[in-house]
């Protein structure tokens, strides 16, 4: 299968481009390449690969990438809260009206799927657990420019198989690295600083590793053919934790530091997802999140990386407007 990856260079698609080469597919990456090209090395001259250094804002470089493609994988967006906040217009652009333009152009270019990245931050706040038919409820300007997607892609899915993969909070290693993840900074700090900080800690999310994020784009692309519209919820019940909890883990697994607790809370969202719908098609994560905790350990301990303060590992401290 030919697929565009928009997005392709950052935390889960460096990852995905690797799998669905190695699973024998054709894949053309469109990206910006903001925070570089480090993420590809070595796939360059790789068989089924090209790299279209392009912006999914721009009509003609959507156009031009869509080219003798059958399948697009959306990933590109401005990612996490306080990233959005920077300039609120650019991440509706980026968000929100590049997501219209690749559906359309490939709702007019006869493509059969399109998969969305969405979140599972959609769901804001909930008492209960929160499923793919339930309300919605989201807190902040990135949550409701991927709900707002969500609908664009209902409504150019009549024939193109739109499937939205609402994803939990990304954790684990990458090709390119973030640390403005909950569980990858307690891992940063642990490694570190010998401190991790929990703000609040009875707010409930649901993790998932970004490696099995990326499994489950391409589980869905090869194992659901039909043109209807479908939302998966990615993830697993038994990820559901407090962040509480998250910073007991991380001070266990990693050893030698110590954990405190902090009564202010930054971030109100907290929410329970149920897993199911993908997990009655066939889905399940590979990957604990004890091995998140480790994978992100060796990072450390083989020198890939040693500062994790870097704004290249940081969403919120890049400049978007280049």
């Amino acid at each position: 299968m030919r697929i565009l990856v928009t997005g392709g260079a950052g935390y889960l698609g460096s990852i995905l481009v690797r799998r669905l080469l190695d699973g024998g597919h054709q894949v053309r990456v469109l990206d910006k390449l903001l925070f570089g090209n480090d993420s590809l090395v070595g796939l360059e001259g790789t068989w089924g690969f090209q790299l279209y250094h392009g912006d999914v804002t721009n009509v003609k470089d959507v156009t031009a990438a869509m080219n003798d493609i059958d399948a697009v994988i959306d990933l590109a967006a401005i990612v996490g809260d306080p990233a959005c906040k920077i300039n609120e217009d650019l991440t509706i652009q980026t968000n929100y009206w590049a997501t219209h333009l690749l559906a359309e152009v490939a709702q007019a270019k006869g493509i059969s799927k399109f998969l969305f990245a969405s979140t599972c931050s959609v769901y804001g706040k909930s008492s209960g657990s929160a499923d793919e038919d339930g309300e919605t409820n989201p807190l902040s300007l990135y949550a409701k420019t991927k709900l707002d997607s969500e609908g664009v892609i209902k409504k150019f899915s009549n024939g193109m198989g739109g499937r939205v993969l609402r994803l939990a909070t990304l954790c684990g290693p990458s090709y390119r690295m973030r640390f403005d993840l909950v569980l990858n900074i307690m891992t940063a700090k642990a490694c570190i600083d010998g401190k991790v900080q929990v703000f609040g800690g009875e707010q409930i999310r649901p993790l998932l590793d970004v490696r099995d994020a990326a499994k489950a784009f391409q589980y869905l692309l090869e194992n659901s053919d039909s043109s209807d519209y479908y939302v998966f919820n990615i993830g697993s019940n038994s990820s559901n934790t407090s962040i509480a909890n998250l910073g007991e883990l991380v001070v266990n697994t990693v050893g030698n530091s110590e954990l405190t607790h902090i009564p202010e809370v930054s971030d109100a969202r907290s929410y329970r997802v149920d897993f199911s719908r993908i997990k009655d098609i066939g889905f399940t994560p590979d990957y604990s999140l004890e091995d998140s905790i480790h994978g992100i350990v060796e990072l450390f301990k083989d020198g890939t990386i040693t500062d994790y303060t870097n704004p290249r590992y940081h969403n919120a401290k890049q400049d978007y407007q280049n």
